[in-house]
C-alpha cells in the first residue's frame, strides 16, 4: 500500500507511516538481496553469532582499518560496505564460504564446473588420509 505524501495536517506520527516501495528488480537479476541487506544477511547466515568480532578478525586482519561501529553497521546492515571489504573477505580464510553464498543460486556451467571439481579434490582428500 502506497500512501500519497500530503503536507496538510503532516505530523511526526502520519509522516513516519508513509511506505515507499522500492521498484523491483528484473526476475532473476543476481539472487543478491536488494540494496545493503545482502551483506547483513549473509554476514548472520556464516558467522551467526558474534557478527561484528568475525568481521573484525576478517577486515583488520586483511589490513583494512574500519571502526567497531562501522562494523556494526555494515553487520545490521544499516550501511552496505564497499566493495574492497567483500574483496578483503573472499581473500579471507573463510573466502570459501564467502563465495559459495554470493554464488548459492548461480546455475553458470562454470561455476557448477568449480563445485565438481572442489568435490573431487574433497573426496581424494578424504581417500589419501583415510
Amino acid at each position: 500500500m502506497r500512501a500519497e505524501w500530503n503536507d496538510n495536517g503532516a505530523t511526526a506520527n502520519n509522516v513516519s507511516a508513509i511506505v515507499r516501495k522500492e521498484s523491483e528488480p528484473p526476475p532473476r537479476h543476481c539472487d543478491i538481496l536488494q540494496s545493503r541487506e545482502w551483506f547483513a544477511v549473509m554476514s548472520l547466515e556464516l558467522w551467526h553469532q558474534k557478527v561484528a568480532a568475525h568481521l573484525a578478525l576478517f577486515v583488520q586482519g586483511g589490513g583494512q582499518e574500519c571502526s567497531e561501529r562501522t562494523l556494526y553497521d555494515w553487520s545490521s546492515g544499516k550501511h552496505e560496505p564497499p566493495s574492497r571489504i567483500l574483496v578483503g573477505l573472499l581473500r579471507s580464510s573463510d573466502g570459501n564460504r564467502v563465495l559459495a553464498w554470493v554464488m548459492r543460486d548461480c546455475e553458470q556451467t562454470w561455476w557448477q564446473a568449480h563445485q565438481r571439481a572442489e568435490r573431487i579434490y574433497n573426496a581424494l582428500q578424504a581417500e589419501l588420509r583415510g
